[in-house]
C-alpha cells in the first residue's frame, strides 16, 4: 500500500490508477493526515450499491416505488445536491 498526497493524486491520475489495477490500495493523505482509501474493485465485481452508482442513482434511496436520484458524493461522503 502505498500513500499519495492530492495533488500528487490528481497530478499522476493514470499512474495510480494503474497501481490499482494491480490491486493496490492507496491512502490519500492531506498534510501528512490520512483522509480517505482507495481500493480497488474486488474480483467479484460491482455490489448493488456500485451498480447504481455507475448507473448515476442515489444507492440510498428507497428501492421500492421511487424514482432513483441521481447522486453524486462529496468529501467525506456527504451528498451534495
Amino acid at each position: 500500500m502505498r500513500t499519495a498526497n492530492i495533488s500528487n493524486l490528481k497530478a499522476r491520475l493514470s499512474a495510480h490508477l494503474q497501481y490499482f489495477r494491480g490491486g493496490k490500495e492507496v491512502v490519500v493523505v492531506d498534510r501528512h493526515q490520512p483522509v480517505a482509501r482507495i481500493v480497488p474493485i474486488r474480483a467479484e465485481g460491482f455490489t448493488e450499491d456500485e451498480k447504481r452508482l455507475v448507473a448515476g442513482e442515489n444507492p440510498h434511496a428507497s428501492r421500492e416505488g421511487t424514482i432513483p436520484v441521481p447522486f453524486m458524493a462529496g468529501a467525506a461522503g456527504e451528498r451534495l445536491r
